[in-house]
């Protein structure tokens, strides 16, 4: 993947258009970042997605921004947030 600036990966369907893309922010060492990418690009969802330096300013990106973000139960760090699943089409 490529990031033209260096921090986001730019889905195809906000590269034209940066100010439309919606931030994805996962963190770790990529967490799912390939799956996320996939998904993006089929489903042509505008996002940028990017990765947190540290699980600090992971936390604090996504507790401070509105952001999707990739996240797993039971950690209940965002639990108060309430966040929605975003639910992809089964495949086969």
């Amino acid at each position: 993947a490529k990031c033209s600036d260096g921090y986001w990966w730019r889905s195809p369907a906000c590269r034209d258009d940066v100010a439309g893309c919606i931030p994805l922010i996962t963190g770790g060492n990529g967490w799912r970042i390939q799956a996320l990418m996939q998904w993006a690009t089929a489903y042509d969802m505008p996002v940028a997605v990017a990765v947190a330096k540290a699980w600090g300013d992971y936390v604090n990106l996504i507790s401070s921004k509105r952001v999707l973000f990739y996240w797993w139960v039971p950690d209940s760090t965002f639990i108060q947030m309430q966040p929605h699943q975003v639910h992809f089409p089964r495949n086969n």
